[in-house]
């Protein structure tokens, strides 16, 4: 299960995540296996948009064996001799998913690990990529926001969230006025507010207190 959190003040929220970050000889393996081939529409200071993040946005080792027991699941679910692609996201978190969804998935019945040919994983070209669209078409997706913020029925459920909101944003500022969140009436971002929670609850951390907002 997930680690107990240690007695005493939290640690500093970025040594703490980085210490959680998977093994660079695990990472360097899964890279060996399944090469990563970016489509040259991303200029190369364009590559892995999360890169300037780390530690936050990153994939853990946690989150790297849930995503080979995935891997595990579906080969399990889905027997047979299939012809393998990959595709994948510009975010180095989503790279690293695919490949430890790959490894788990063509690891052999009795555990042992892949052995056989390297297997890319492609980034497609930014305007084609039909995984984020949020990326490929990003005009496209505000003006689906501002629709979807501008109706009557999503504005009334949002409001009642408002109170919540501001506890929220009291304890972690940075969910606060993020574009396109701006337009509702609670001004957060929900998703991060989910993701923040989902990750401390995984690594057995306080779900508030000291040292939340940073986390």
């Amino acid at each position: 299960g997930p680690p107990r959190p240690s007695p005493g003040p939290p640690p500093p929220q970025a040594a703490f995540w980085r210490s959680k970050l998977p093994d660079p000889s695990t990472v360097e393996k899964l890279s060996d296996l399944y090469p990563v081939i970016v489509h040259d529409s991303y200029r190369p200071d364009e590559v892995f948009r999360d890169r300037a993040r780390e530690p936050y946005g990153y994939l853990t080792g946690k989150g790297l064996e849930q995503m080979k027991e995935a891997g595990r699941a579906a080969a399990a679910r889905y027997d047979g001799e299939w012809e393998k692609r990959a595709w994948s996201t510009n975010y180095l978190r989503t790279v690293t998913s695919c490949q430890a969804f790959l490894d788990g998935f063509l690891a052999s019945g009795d555990g042992r690990d892949y052995t056989g040919a390297p297997i890319p994983v492609s980034v497609p070209h930014r305007d084609a990529c039909t995984l984020n669209a949020y990326d490929s078409r990003p005009e496209r997706m505000a003006q689906i926001n501002a629709q979807a913020a501008a109706r009557d029925a999503f504005r009334t459920t949002d409001a009642r969230a408002v109170p919540l909101a501001a506890r929220l944003v009291a304890a972690l500022p940075g969910l606060a006025d993020v574009p396109p969140h701006t337009a509702t009436p609670t001004r957060i971002d929900w998703i991060c507010a989910a993701d923040h929670f989902v990750c401390r609850d995984a690594h057995g951390l306080p779900l508030a207190g000291a040292g939340a907002a940073g986390g």
